[in-house]
């Protein structure tokens, strides 16, 4: 669960500036929230730089009411409507320039029936196109574990003094597709760290994701698994 720090503004009762705390320290984008309680009220969410990112309100802790949101620098990305924090009636997304690329209708946080545009405004024909995950399409690998399966090397002293274990990695595919921002989340040992970096970063290019008909940038968390064979050698499954 995320931690949050609030703050009394002097000059507004009963608002506080709220930040996200991490392992880094408090985070640099920030909230304004409205509230008696803390569980009833109004939040406007801030940009480092002060664009608006997030206008909702919250009843009984539970997102509700009228809800949007910009993305910094482009402007509104999404509107919708919220029930005791689940989505109802009307849900659309927007393109950086304005047009629609999605509307949904909603009941009780389940899509009923979906349309999208594209950023010119035509009608997308096939829906099935308009979400899906980031795939690796490389010619002769499955997936993305098969590939990494075929450049894995076992670490010789990992090997030697028999260590197993499973590295996890989190990484960026972006818009482009490109593998990026490799974290190790945890690992058995340095060499094992060492390997999995190095496969990764020299990951093909990915087909990027898609949601409600935008290609985004989307984190992954994946684990690298050295297990010893009857032989001695590394796989990755």
């Amino acid at each position: 669960k995320a931690k949050y720090v609030a703050e009394g503004i002097d000059s507004l009762p009963g608002s506080y500036i709220v930040r996200t705390k991490t392992a880094e320290g408090l985070s640099m984008n920030y909230s304004i929230y409205t509230t008696a309680d803390f569980r009833n009220g109004k939040m406007v969410s801030f940009s480092s730089k002060g664009d608006t990112l997030v206008v909702c309100g919250y009843v009984d802790g539970m997102i509700h009411g009228a809800y949007k949101q910009n993305l910094a620098g482009h402007g509104l990305y999404k509107k919708a409507q919220y029930q005791r924090g689940k989505e109802e009636g009307t849900t659309e997304y927007y393109f950086p320039n304005g047009q629609i690329s999605a509307r949904y209708q909603m009941k009780k946080g389940k899509v009923k029936s979906s349309e999208f545009w594209n950023s010119d405004g035509s009608v997308v024909k096939d829906i099935s196109t308009a979400n899906y995950d980031a795939k690796l399409e490389h010619e002769g690998y499955p997936s993305f574990s098969k590939w990494v399966a075929s450049m894995l090397e076992y670490p010789q002293l990992c090997r030697e003094k028999k260590i197993e274990g499973t590295v996890y990695c989190r990484f960026l595919i972006t818009k482009e597709g490109k593998l990026v921002d490799v974290e190790i989340l945890e690992s058995p040992h340095y060499l094992m760290t060492a390997q999995a970096i190095r496969i990764l970063e020299n990951s093909p290019v990915w087909k990027p994701a898609k949601r409600h008909n935008q290609i985004i940038g989307v984190r992954h968390t994946f684990p690298v698994i050295f297990q010893l064979k009857a032989y001695g050698a590394g796989s990755h499954r």
